[in-house]
């Protein structure tokens, strides 16, 4: 580790130490890890200058808190790890840093060791230490013995003994063994290429919170009790049962006017079919996983939460949080269509069938976002219409389907922002496969 002992009042490091730590910061800061995500860019330059500075006591987890991530001074740290996880975060992009070509050039390497804020830095280009040999002591030949001379008796051992050393240094043997395997296991793990589909949820996963998944929930008018009354009026014995008026559909002539007295909002349902298959598809996904997950539905879903742990939210035009956090994007929702933004922009809408009674075709966009406005990772899987959003779902937790979305985009797109439009046929009011017809990455 580069030294940094100095005299009193002197800087902490020297103006050469100063000159190659901020020239290898520069270079990790526009390195692939890194150069897509604005938070963690500020985070280490933070831990960084303030290292530097010799500046210790601003290195604690509260501090950093509050003045990089927006935290109240009196914030619980145990409710609110968002420090820690985004630390854990940093050391991962720094050793994917280190272990690319990248850094070749880097003079030195920085490091956040476990435990500690304070970063630490070492000088790559010294040369180790030079050891010599060890020195072999010279083995004197035993003076021959005289032939007159009586032999002494040679230590043997009797069966017992041999069988035991045997099988202690088989034990040995297959101890040895089963830890170089294990350990090469390991090695293989770390070191062999991650599937689409883990490239994809790698930055919802690196948290150690549950994965939130917020659901809309639309206001829905249903009839009445005095409308089921005034029905069954003129059609005696229909809708006699509190089962019937909950599951089958009032069969009103169309040209029949009635008061806006008969409807109520109904608190109890409003959820989409598109948006709860996809939830179910996300949740199968994430347990196979061995993901926890949350469901927030409507109001349940605060920006308190998402802004604690990753989220996906789920639906576009019932759902409040897919305006408010990707409006200002590449592609964005704009009822009745999709549309990229841009005088040149592509516009995309889902066809109705002849009957106009059901959609032939819907589209639908995901979106990741590695840092987004809430300071989590964010992921929106949402559709025109429900069908889009039911096949959005399955693109993203489906690994062919995903394998096949991502051949045509840019190298280093794992860590970058994402936008994929998806195109789906529809028959029966179900979902085809999702291809995807657009990408933008940033």
């Amino acid at each position: 580790m580069i030294s940094q002992d100095t005299p009193n009042g002197e800087p902490p490091f020297s103006s050469s130490v100063r000159t190659h730590v901020h020239q290898t910061l520069e270079s990790i800061l526009r390195s692939s890890p890194f150069h897509s995500t604005r938070q963690l860019q500020a985070l280490l330059r933070h831990l960084v200058e303030l290292t530097l500075d010799g500046q210790e006591d601003r290195l604690k987890e509260r501090l950093i808190g509050v003045e990089l991530f927006g935290r109240k001074s009196d914030y619980n740290t145990g409710d609110d790890p968002i420090v820690r996880l985004r630390i854990g975060d940093l050391r991962k992009r720094l050793a994917q840093y280190y272990q690319s070509e990248e850094s070749a050039g880097a003079l030195v390497e920085i490091a956040i060791p476990p435990g500690s804020y304070l970063a630490q830095f070492h000088d790559r280009m010294a040369e180790p230490a030079s050891h010599a040999p060890a020195r072999v002591p010279e083995i004197s030949p035993e003076p021959a013995q005289d032939s007159e001379s009586p032999k002494q008796p040679r230590f043997s051992l009797n069966s017992k003994s041999r069988t035991r050393i045997l099988w202690l240094a088989a034990v040995s043997f297959l101890l040895v063994l089963a830890v170089t395997l294990l350990f090469v296991t390991k090695a293989y793990q770390r070191l062999s290429p991650q599937s689409s589909i883990e490239q994809f949820w790698s930055p919802v996963f690196v948290a150690s919170r549950p994965v939130l998944i917020c659901l809309a929930k639309p206001v829905l008018y249903v009839p009445t009790e005095p409308l089921f009354d005034h029905y069954t009026q003129t059609h005696p014995g229909t809708f006699q049962t509190i089962l019937e008026r909950n599951i089958e559909p009032l069969p009103l002539n169309p040209e029949e006017k009635i008061t806006w007295g008969y409807m109520a909002v109904n608190e109890d349902y409003g959820v989409a079919t598109g948006d709860v298959r996809a939830a179910v598809a996300l949740s199968i996904y994430f347990d196979r996983n061995k993901r926890q997950s949350a469901l927030r539905i409507g109001s349940d879903c605060s920006f308190e939460d998402i802004r604690n742990s990753p989220t996906v939210i789920v639906g576009a035009f019932n759902n409040r949080w897919t305006e408010d956090l990707t409006s200002n994007l590449h592609f964005v929702f704009d009822w009745p269509r999709l549309r990229e933004q841009g005088p040149k922009g592509r516009t995309w809408i889902f066809e109705v069938a002849p009957n106009h009674k059901s959609i032939d075709q819907d589209y639908a966009l995901v979106t990741r976002l590695i840092d987004s406005k809430t300071g989590q990772a964010l992921i929106v899987i949402a559709g025109l219409r429900s069908p889009g959003t039911q096949a959005a779902a399955e693109l993203v937790s489906t690994p062919k389907y995903l394998d096949a979305a991502t051949r045509s985009l840019p190298p280093g797109w794992s860590h970058q922002n994402l936008q994929m439009v998806i195109q789906t046929a529809v028959h029966d009011s179900a979902p085809g496969p999702p291809q995807v017809v657009a990408t933008y990455s940033w």
